[in-house]
């Protein structure tokens, strides 16, 4: 319950209390002292925030259509109230979004500061897709390294058998074999090595 609702329509305040949602930026007074604390507190984002409000809005609507056409000014009045504050609200939300957009912006003009003057000067900061190609390599690398170890502890296989005399028949010819990497191409890639 918020303190601009007490003393007025005791039915409003009653719904607002009751809404399953309540404020939770603001925080409540029925807490005492410890419970207002920054740090206690719930960070609502803007559309939280903006659902929050269409029911507040909802609720008002509804216990002002039962209050009837002779309170209809105290209605009008408590329907301004409520859109004031919600606009407010926003706003402050907005300034908050601000303020960290602000202070994230000079950390980040910091951190680059310090990363430029770490840096070779000359040297360009590498973009992300060469990061993943260097990764990749990288990768492919300790791979490879991999499966000369597990082969080299296996000892020699019978299709490198088999390789090894079919190359020592091909030597007097003047003949070698040649790995093509399978890239989907490899078979028209054999024939444009020949």
């Amino acid at each position: 319950r918020n303190e601009r609702d007490e003393g007025k329509a005791t039915g409003i305040a009653i719904a607002i209390a009751s809404d399953p949602d309540p404020d939770p930026i603001r925080p409540d007074p029925n807490a005492g002292s410890e419970g207002t604390g920054e740090a206690t507190r719930k960070v609502e984002t803007k559309g939280q925030m903006m659902q929050r409000h269409k029911r507040e809005l909802l609720v008002l609507k509804k216990q002002t259509s039962k209050m009837g056409k002779k309170k209809k000014d105290e209605a009008k009045a408590l329907e301004d109230e409520m859109t004031k504050r919600h606009h407010e609200e926003l706003a402050s939300l907005e300034q908050k979004k601000r303020e960290e957009e602000d202070a994230n912006e000079a950390e980040e003009e910091g951190n680059k500061a310090s990363a430029s003057s770490s840096a070779a000067p000359g040297a360009p900061k590498p973009s992300r897709a060469q990061k993943r190609r260097e990764a990749k390599a990288e990768k492919e690398a300790e791979r490879d390294a991999r499966i000369a170890m597990e082969r080299a502890a296996i000892g020699e296989t019978q299709g490198e058998i088999e390789e090894s005399a079919l190359e020592e028949q091909l030597r007097p010819l003047g003949f070698a074999i040649y790995d093509i990497p399978p890239d989907g191409h490899c078979m028209f890639r054999a024939i444009e090595d020949q």
